[in-house]
């Protein structure tokens, strides 16, 4: 009977170790990987549309490309395209602050002038509950891996990535059609070989997001699984409340007990 009691004690704290301070309910984390141009952005927020749940905030690893030295903007020749070109350490000590329920400033970063300039958006921990977190290399640092509950890599044609990637950079980051077509040949389809498709191997879900296929099933599973998981985390933080509650009960009665 007493070693009932201790496993049982056992097991409790562990589940509060679980649990996060942001309501008490553990905060739900999703990565999502994969080649430039492949629709991790537009997955993302397909999968907060279909989820119609408060507290769900997309953080893009974009925000996290460190200024390029020197203050001015960076050359055509400078590659991008490389892990350390971001600040992923930062990336997963903001996923752990909001774990604990604190607050945090996405950083902006301006592609026109190869600088961050400030702050994004705040984001408080106390009031999310579901993370989306997209980018390259979501999945390649292990710091940042751990962080995530669900790990996804998406996947396309590379003719397809190209195509979309010629119409963001020459619309919205100033480039010329001539510097994305030798960007991509020099350093974006090189640094997929080598850093983000051997990533693939972390991922719980390998999902292709071609024109092909139906990526509202691959949602609708992804859906299910966040909904069950939030509802367990809501269960234990529940059991963990009436476990203390019933110690109180008990406390109580032995006070009156003595009295």
């Amino acid at each position: 009977m007493e070693d009932r009691k201790r496993y049982k004690l056992v097991n409790m704290n562990e589940v509060k170790n679980k649990m996060s301070i942001n309501g008490g309910n553990k905060l739900f984390i999703i990565g999502i990987a994969g080649a430039s141009g492949c629709g991790k952005t537009y997955f993302a927020n397909s999968i907060k549309n279909k989820l119609e749940i408060d507290g769900i905030e997309i953080i893009s690893c974009d925000n996290y490309y460190k200024s390029y030295p020197g203050g001015g903007k960076a050359p055509p020749t400078f590659d991008w395209d490389v892990p350390s070109s971001l600040d992923l350490d930062l990336l997963a000590e903001h996923l752990e602050k909001l774990k604990k329920g604190e607050k945090i400033n996405i950083p902006k970063y301006n592609f026109l002038t190869s600088q961050r300039e400030g702050t994004e958006k705040e984001v408080d921990g106390k009031q999310v509950k579901i993370i989306i977190v997209e980018g390259l290399f979501v999945l390649f640092n292990d710091n940042l891996r751990d962080k995530f509950d669900l790990k996804i890599f998406t996947l396309l044609d590379p003719d397809i990535c190209l195509a979309r990637r010629l119409q963001r950079d020459v619309a919205e980051r100033g480039k010329s059609y001539k510097e994305t077509l030798e960007q991509y040949q020099k350093q974006v389809k090189p640094s997929y070989v080598n850093y983000i498709e051997p990533t693939k191997r972390f991922a719980d879900i390998i999902i292709s997001t071609s024109e092909f296929t139906d990526t509202s099933k691959s949602i609708d599973i992804i859906d299910k699984y966040v909904r069950h998981e939030l509802k367990l985390n809501n269960c234990n933080h529940n059991l963990s409340r009436s476990n203390k509650k019933s110690s109180k009960k008990n406390s109580s009665k032995k006070k009156n007990k003595r009295i």
